[in-house]
């Protein structure tokens, strides 16, 4: 059974363009050609023009059923490492990329959101500015990219999780069965779900998977995670019951 919910959530996705989609699919396309040629200012040209087809699902256009099939096909690298340099060449200046290296900027980037959600404003980031708390000695100093590791920032990132989670309450159970639903998919676990109030929150739902979230979330059975309300019985009730006698 648990194979053939998977196999359904892996459907091929039906999504159709128009004409304008197709040609602004093809600029991208041959945007990303050129630059792959272009070793020395190629790089951020390249990333930005896949990361505009991931997130407007033109990758329709080159007959594939999905974004991962598209980035096997078209990209032939992981799918990580797509959305890893997607991520930095969004945030990040091409000066920065050959200064700090992508692997540290998404480190970075991962530690900003994971501080104050999904970066919005004025981009790239200025990445100069950020301090970061790492332990040096046994003291906590603030320090920036040129004086941290890959390391440092995934370690401070884990520790802001960490605290954040240790302040909210016991999730719900109806966070918990959305949370389980979700974990089904690889491409989805790194989404963020909070439910307090009856208000559902989400964050950093990938676009490019945003249609199969949404049909998780549909066919995950919240319903049953429902706490059963304990019947009360009145005063009223309890007074007019008759009381028996002893012996």
């Amino acid at each position: 059974m648990a194979t053939k919910k998977k196999s359904e959530r892996m459907a091929r996705v039906e999504v159709a363009l128009s004409a304008a989609q197709k040609r602004e699919y093809e600029a991208l396309a041959r945007e990303i050609e050129d630059a792959s040629r272009d070793e020395m200012r190629g790089w951020d040209r390249k990333w930005e023009a896949v990361g505009r087809i991931l997130a407007k699902q033109l990758w329709v256009a080159a007959g594939v059923g999905s974004p991962d099939q598209w980035i096997a096909k078209v990209l032939k690298e992981s799918r990580r490492t797509v959305y890893r340099n997607v991520k930095v060449a969004r945030y990040a200046s091409p000066d920065d990329e050959k200064r700090w290296g992508s692997a540290l900027i998404d480190a970075v980037v991962a530690y900003l959101e994971a501080k104050h959600g999904e970066i919005d404003g004025r981009l790239p980031v200025r990445l100069e500015a950020v301090r970061i708390p790492v332990v040096r000695g046994g003291e906590t100093k603030r320090l920036g990219l040129d004086e941290l590791t890959q390391r440092d920032v995934n370690a401070a990132t884990t520790a802001l999780r960490r605290g954040k989670d240790s302040d909210r309450a016991r999730p719900s159970p109806i966070e918990q069965a959305l949370v389980e639903a979700l974990k089904g998919d690889a491409s989805l676990r790194a989404i963020r779900v909070r439910v307090g109030d009856g208000v559902v929150s989400l964050a950093n739902i990938p676009l490019a998977h945003f249609d199969l979230a949404l049909r998780i979330l549909r066919e995950a059975d919240w319903e049953g995670a429902r706490p059963i309300a304990k019947k009360r019985t009145s005063k009223a009730s309890k007074k007019s019951a008759p009381r028996r006698r002893a012996g």
